[in-house]
């Protein structure tokens, strides 16, 4: 089987070919000004010698007007036949002359501006080349962590020590909290933190596929390009993250290791965490807050599910209205109830009940809670990790990716290609048209020969 085609092995092509077309560019426009310079000359010359012939002409029919004597007019009526018989090719040559000047001078007009728009499109695929390059070296660096470190991270991150460690950090930070429901908060105000961030990228991947659903509109060429683009960089981003691996890994299990070996806080402080965690709990301030941080996540998926599908419809129809959509009635009361749910957790959490919570979470030290969010992200890392897709799988994951997105830019740029051949076709038509003045061929007194014409 053959290897895949790589993003930079189509951007080397893609300068070659470029380059090439500049060279042979070049090549034919240092001929056709040579061609354009000889055309101008044989207009200038036929043009001398056509006058001089008219201007004999002229004197002819002159002495013609003045004769009296039948023999000399017969002569002059002689000499101007000649005279008209070697103007009528040389004012073909001349009118070939003028018509070839003017199209070599609009060829090389012409070829100039196309060999100036190849240099640039060169320098840029070289610019993008440059860059290919760059992200093949980082990819190959990127597999060959992912499988080695990555691996060993992966096996590690779901070993029963690092269970252990969990577990031990779960319980050392119930305690200073002032309890499990008050460590149960903390959990979700974290969750719903690590939440915001998700779905705002998830926001930027939506965004996009509305962009690849206007190209995939405007041509299925384009549209599998932004598509299959957007596919190859989220697959290069999950890689690059996951490389990250064995540093997001030992980051976490030293935040975990601090926690495990937090001093207690006084006896003083203690208990006034305590306290109030008692009264944070026995009122349900604690678990209300925790109902709406629930509620807030599901209301984002809710809403995220359905701008994913109503996106791309508003990106191509401006008049869409998802409210009168059938085909995304489950989506839109799926978020209708999700926004009912928020409304209805949201309510629940009263001021009086935000009072106790502020009064629970002011007796915490602050570099005690610092530490316990940080210490709840670090066993999402390590919770994420122990579940890491298989890092081998992540790695034929990018090159199918990417072999999908060269094969489409590949498809692009040789209809580009086919394009601009046919649109410079009709640019030298349209030229060779436009140098003909009006009347064309009927410049002479007669319409040439087929022998004669140019």
């Amino acid at each position: 089987m053959a290897a895949p085609v790589t993003v930079k092995d189509l951007r080397a092509d893609q300068v070659s070919r470029l380059e090439q077309t500049v060279t042979t560019l070049s090549a034919k426009l240092n001929g056709l000004r040579d061609e354009q310079a000889a055309a101008e000359a044989e207009e200038k010359s036929t043009g001398i010698d056509l006058a001089a012939l008219q201007a004999a002409a002229s004197t002819l029919q002159q002495k013609l007007a003045a004769a009296t004597m039948g023999a000399d007019r017969h002569k002059i009526e002689l000499d101007l036949d000649d005279n008209l018989l070697a103007q009528r090719p040389l004012a073909i040559r001349h009118a070939a002359a003028q018509e070839a000047a003017a199209t070599k001078d609009l060829e090389v007009k012409r070829v100039t501006a196309a060999n100036e728009k190849a240099k640039g499109d060169t320098a840029r695929a070289a610019a993008e080349l440059v860059q290919a390059k760059q992200d093949a070296a980082a990819a190959n660096e990127w597999r060959i962590a992912l499988t080695t470190k990555v691996v060993e991270t992966v096996t590690k991150a779901g070993s029963p020590a690092v269970t252990v460690l969990t577990a031990a950090m779960t319980e050392r930070l119930t305690t200073l909290l002032g309890g499990a429901t008050l460590f149960h908060l903390v959990e979700a105000r974290v969750a719903d933190g690590l939440n915001t961030i998700e779905e705002r990228q998830q926001a930027v991947m939506r965004a996009a596929a509305a962009v690849n659903a206007t190209a995939a509109a405007r041509s299925k060429v384009d549209g599998a390009v932004a598509q299959t683009g957007d596919d190859y960089n989220r697959a290069r981003s999950a890689v690059a993250a996951a490389q990250d691996a064995p540093a997001d890994f030992a980051a976490a299990l030293l935040v975990l290791q601090k926690v495990v070996a937090w001093p207690a806080p006084t006896t003083a402080v203690q208990a006034r965490i305590d306290k109030r965690g008692k009264a944070a709990t026995h009122s349900r301030a604690a678990a209300n807050e925790h109902a709406v941080r629930d509620a807030l996540v599901s209301a984002r998926s809710a809403r995220g599910a359905l701008a994913a599908i109503t996106g791309p419809k508003k990106a191509l129809n401006p008049a869409y209205n998802p409210a009168t959509d059938d085909s995304v009635n489950a989506e839109r009361e799926a978020a209708a109830a999700a926004e009912a749910t928020l409304g209805e957790a949201t309510a629940a959490l009263t001021p009086s009940l935000v009072k106790i919570l502020d009064k629970w979470e002011v007796a915490v030290p602050p570099d005690m809670m610092t530490l316990a969010v940080q210490a709840l992200q670090a066993a999402d890392t390590v919770k994420r990790l122990a579940t890491l897709t298989d890092p081998h799988k992540l790695a034929n994951d990018l090159t199918t990716a990417e072999a999908a997105y060269a094969e489409a830019l590949d498809t692009q740029l040789t209809t580009q290609l086919h394009q601009d051949a046919a649109a410079e076709d009709l640019r030298a038509r349209r030229d060779e048209a436009a140098a003909i003045p009006d009347g064309g061929d009927l410049r002479v007194p007669a319409l040439p020969r087929p022998s004669e014409s140019p």
